[in-house]
């Protein structure tokens, strides 16, 4: 069935939230607990945050698939943070003009918010990477994988830049 292939999660500790324990689970690197831990986070109380955090633990496993279902899922939420993987996504899946379309609007951002500052240059780099690319004179898709695992790995992204360098 297919509750078989949900990953089995431990009662929680005192004052330990799912969200916190995908947090500390990210950090290790083991990308299925946090995913997991997130998923549940979510069914208490969905946040634009948390859809962030488990997008990421999706694409630090590479199952790019799935992150793009949370994407769509929350296709009204308009968040910062999920525009800037709706646009990585759109590279990811080689829409390239969708990709910068939404990577412009996220890059041209003016906030007061520091993080959503921080998802406008993380979508500069990725725009920056997708307009080289453009200008290179072979165009080669295995050669925009090396410049996006590049850019991924710039904006702190390091295991979709390995997802992308091994693609």
């Amino acid at each position: 069935s297919a509750n078989d292939l949900v990953p089995k999660i431990a009662p929680l500790p005192p004052g330990q939230s799912p969200e916190v324990l995908g947090d500390e689970s990210f950090m290790k690197r083991d990308f299925a607990k946090a995913e997991a831990q997130y998923e549940l986070a979510r069914t208490l109380g969905d946040t634009s945050f948390l859809r962030i955090k488990h997008v990421r633990a999706l694409l630090s496993q590479r199952k790019f698939v799935e992150a793009q279902k949370i994407l769509d899922a929350a296709s009204s939420d308009t968040a910062i943070g999920l525009q800037l993987y709706r646009g990585i996504l759109k590279a990811i899946f080689n829409d390239l003009a969708g990709s910068k379309e939404i990577l412009k609007k996220v890059a041209e951002t003016e906030s007061e918010d520091a993080l959503d500052m921080r998802f406008a240059e993380r979508a500069q780099i990725v725009l920056r990477t997708l307009e080289e690319w453009e200008f290179t004179v072979d165009g080669r898709p295995e050669h925009l994988q090396t410049l996006l695992a590049k850019s991924f790995d710039r904006i702190g992204e390091f295991e979709v830049a390995i997802a992308m360098a091994l693609e």
